[in-house]
């Protein structure tokens, strides 16, 4: 047994990191931005710009594929740790369907703890009510990847650009006096991205865009952004393990 929770532990500390890893690469794609076109009106020269756009158009359905197969590996650590579990200390909770049980209220786990014959005085409910908290309020990473979860079985999560920020951007006058700036976009507005300036100004440097990608769920209100908050609760996953671990050990007398 503790073996085996050693490596489900090691399971959700690699299997995180290594989906990010590849989304972290394809989020360097989607911020390889660069000049497209640069031109002057034919017809009534007033102004010229720049357009930031996606070179890679297929980038967002390969980032979903991999943010799926991340957030349920993680989904998939957490029932397991909650099977091998109950198999030691409530083995009548077991069958084809036990799973994490997660539910929007800590009451709702309550009365679902009591209804499969858990005493509420017992160490088992305190520890997964008061300590694992797998509710809304309670511990966002198993809330957030229990709902993306089963989103992502029904349709891809595909990410959306929050915002972009394209900054170091640097035009020169036509007395060869530098002027640099930043472009902000507004709240998820999609690419390309056209900045325009005044003619006689030439584009010295492109710049770069910066750019928040996040994966929403409207059913559950949950929202995450990538990879930063699949980081923070890729840790919170492992660490709810080490406290399985820790419980278990502690009421087996291992």
């Amino acid at each position: 047994m503790e073996a085996w929770l050693f490596s489900m532990t090691q399971f959700a500390k690699s299997t995180g990191p290594r989906h990010i890893s590849v989304m972290s690469k394809y989020s360097l794609t989607v911020c390889r931005y660069r000049i497209l076109l640069e031109s002057t009106s034919i017809r009534k020269p007033v102004a010229k710009f720049f357009v930031h756009d996606i070179g890679e158009p297929t980038v967002f359905d390969d980032l979903a594929l991999s943010l799926g197969d991340a957030i349920h590996n993680l989904n998939c650590a957490l029932d397991y740790i909650w099977l091998q579990t109950i198999e030691v200390l409530a083995p009548s909770l077991v069958d084809d369907r036990a799973k994490m049980p997660v539910r929007k209220y800590a009451k709702e786990v309550e009365g679902w703890l009591t209804s499969a014959g858990i005493d509420s005085s017992s160490n088992f409910f305190k520890f997964v009510v008061n300590t694992i908290k797998p509710y809304s309020g309670g511990n966002n990473a198993i809330w957030a990847i229990h709902n993306f979860d089963i989103r992502d079985k029904h349709r891809l999560l595909i990410p959306i650009l929050s915002q972009g920020w394209i900054t170091g951007i640097v035009v020169v006058d036509q007395r060869g006096e530098r002027w640099p700036g930043t472009g902000t976009t507004s709240e998820f507005q999609r690419p390309p991205y056209v900045i325009p300036f005044e003619p006689g100004l030439h584009v010295k440097e492109q710049g770069e865009l910066a750019v928040d990608i996040v994966v929403t769920d409207d059913k559950s209100g949950c929202e995450m952004s990538v990879p930063e908050e699949l980081v923070n609760y890729t840790g919170m996953v492992s660490r709810t393990l080490v406290l399985f671990q820790q419980f278990l050990k502690v009421e087996t007398g291992g």
